[in-house]
């Protein structure tokens, strides 16, 4: 892949953002998937997407894995698997241009989701009904396999269980290196998408990557959150619509 300057530039800026993502700065990976799908096309993004999110997922891990929570990941992970099955007979089946309008409107719907949630807390006991787990296991293995957009839709679950910041970014962490490492033999075999030129870039993404992550750990101490998410929010959607209309 033959990357202009400013092309490499937003490549890496890119993998900064999903970086710090990880670290801990919610709602700035988000950022990251539009522009990579502008960059690259919509299918191929998501081999190169999740190429970038293993490094930095495998990089955060470690230092949240004493606070994973993993029995609400052993609750979501049986419907996760349904929901990415979905999403890959359904993403091996559009055109680009389909799997695009597909990933800004993954984008869109996540953050309705997290301006609803802004606004009305969702009552933590409903959704630990085991048919609210499902559903939300499931819309977060598809949109993790169309689009790698699945932050969204599990912080609203995370949420609502109320466990502590350290708890939330660690949980987050863990399920996100279970389900895109299942999903790496489909972007291999299946898709076509995990090639030895992505991978590549993912290797060439790995010290902004790690560059991202400490930046994330150390500024979620001192940022202010709110407004902070308010901002990656508007710029994500800006950059969907962009994506959408073209």
């Amino acid at each position: 892949m033959a990357l202009t300057a400013y092309q490499w530039f937003l490549f890496l800026l890119s993998a900064f953002f999903i970086g710090m993502a990880k670290g801990g700065v919610k709602g700035l990976g988000m950022v990251s998937i539009p522009l990579m799908a502008t960059l690259f096309g919509g299918k191929i993004s998501t081999g190169i997407i999740l190429a970038i999110l293993l490094v930095a997922d495998f990089l955060a891990l470690p230092y949240f894995n004493k606070h994973t929570e993993w029995k609400y990941i052993k609750a979501l992970m049986p419907s996760t698997l349904v929901g990415l099955l979905t999403g890959m007979f359904l993403g091996s089946n559009i055109n680009d241009e389909l799997f695009q309008n597909l990933i800004a409107g993954i984008i869109l719907f996540s953050l309705a989701l997290m301006v609803f949630w802004e606004r009305k807390p969702v009552d933590l006991a409903r959704l630990n009904h085991p048919v609210v787990i499902a559903i939300f296991g499931f819309l977060c293995g598809f949109t993790s396999m169309v689009g790698n957009a699945a932050g969204a839709i599990l912080s609203v679950f995370m949420l609502a269980q109320r466990v502590p910041k350290n708890s939330f970014i660690g949980t987050q962490a863990g399920f996100f290196v279970v389900t895109n490492v299942m999903k790496i033999p489909v972007h291999i075999w299946y898709w076509k998408t995990v090639t030895t030129e992505t991978l590549t870039l993912g290797l060439y993404a790995i010290p902004a990557v790690a560059l991202g992550v400490v930046s994330g750990i150390i500024l979620i101490r001192f940022i202010p959150e709110k407004a902070f998410r308010y901002f990656i929010m508007a710029i994500t959607f800006l950059m969907s619509l962009k994506l959408l209309f073209g």
